[in-house]
């Protein structure tokens, strides 16, 4: 499949995800989207990361083995350089509560068990692309 352009590949997307195997997945649809992107496998790491290097996306899990996304989601909307920072937070959570917790702080909800790495790369590129708009 040849990549796709245009002004999505300008951005960066940091995907924080502990699951080896959807990462893999997520990150070549990145690839074949033109969509550079760091993967973190925790909520610690991509924290220190946004010393260094603030990304145009945020794709976050809930579920990480350290501290959970909605602390990095919290941390994020707090701090003064990242408060508008776009970010797509994707779980297999079926509660409610999560989803309204994850909209309430600004974030797009995403249920991964009910779309494919394609459709999650469509989402990003969805976004990355009102961002230009």
């Amino acid at each position: 499949m040849q990549a796709k352009t245009g002004a999505k590949s300008q951005h960066k997307i940091f995907l924080v995800e502990d699951d080896d195997f959807l990462s893999s997945m997520l990150l070549k649809k990145f690839r074949e989207h033109a969509i550079p992107t760091e993967r973190f496998e925790t909520g610690r790491s991509v924290l220190e990361a946004f010393a260094k290097e603030v990304p145009s996306l945020l794709l976050l899990d809930l579920y990480l083995p350290d501290i959970n996304g909605f602390e990095v989601l919290e941390a994020v909307r707090k701090d003064e350089t990242l408060k508008h920072l776009t970010v797509l937070v994707i779980s297999n959570t079926a509660q409610a509560k999560d989803k309204e917790r994850v909209e309430a702080m600004g974030a797009r909800f995403i249920t991964k068990a009910l779309v494919t790495p394609e459709e999650i790369a469509k989402h990003v590129e969805d976004a990355l692309g009102a961002l230009v708009a």
